[in-house]
């Protein structure tokens, strides 16, 4: 069963928004490098696991070592469609973006997603630039009971000048 991976800062908001006039970097905590080995060895548990991205995700995303990068769009020159990389490939991950994330649990049910790991980073985004994020793609569903939180945990990282990570585990409750 896939499971889904994502990160959010500490109130609740994912990726930059996409602008017309640059090319959109919504990875930037993928330059930390305790975030770095963490995201690896989340991503390289398994053989064989393959990382689900939607293709604006794609572009940016930095090349993974030992990992094969699904690319998913509606357009087929681009990419699979979201179904098809679902079933194609039940013991991937699905990192991203926000559309796909939204898109992975509207068509899901109990043969599809396994999990959703949350990373909260430890980022506060100032508020002037609060309108530049998109909140949790995830917290409708969240907050409608579709997912519960099934744990949570502190990932302490290896420089202590960055504080620590706190992640969350959530299962479906579809029936």
């Amino acid at each position: 069963m896939v499971a889904i991976l994502y990160a959010i800062t500490k109130d609740n908001y994912f990726c930059k928004k996409e602008t017309l006039d640059k090319k959109v970097d919504d990875l930037s905590w993928m330059r930390i490098p305790t975030d770095r080995k963490f995201f690896k060895e989340l991503t390289t548990l398994h053989d064989n696991q393959p990382i689900l991205v939607g293709y604006k995700t794609a572009r940016v995303l930095p090349k993974l070592d030992n990992r094969e990068i699904i690319t998913i769009s509606t357009n087929s020159e681009r990419g699979i469609w979201l179904n098809q990389a679902i079933q194609k490939y039940p013991n991937g991950i699905l990192i991203g973006g926000a559309s796909v994330l939204k898109s992975a649990l509207q068509l899901a049910h109990r043969n599809y997603i396994n999990s959703v790991l949350t990373i909260r980073l430890p980022i506060r985004v100032p508020i002037d630039e609060a309108k530049d994020y998109l909140l949790d793609p995830l917290l409708q569903f969240k907050e409608s009971g579709l997912l519960k939180l099934s744990s949570s945990f502190y990932i302490y990282t290896e420089n202590f000048e960055q504080p620590t990570i706190f992640a969350e585990f959530w299962r479906p409750t579809y029936a």
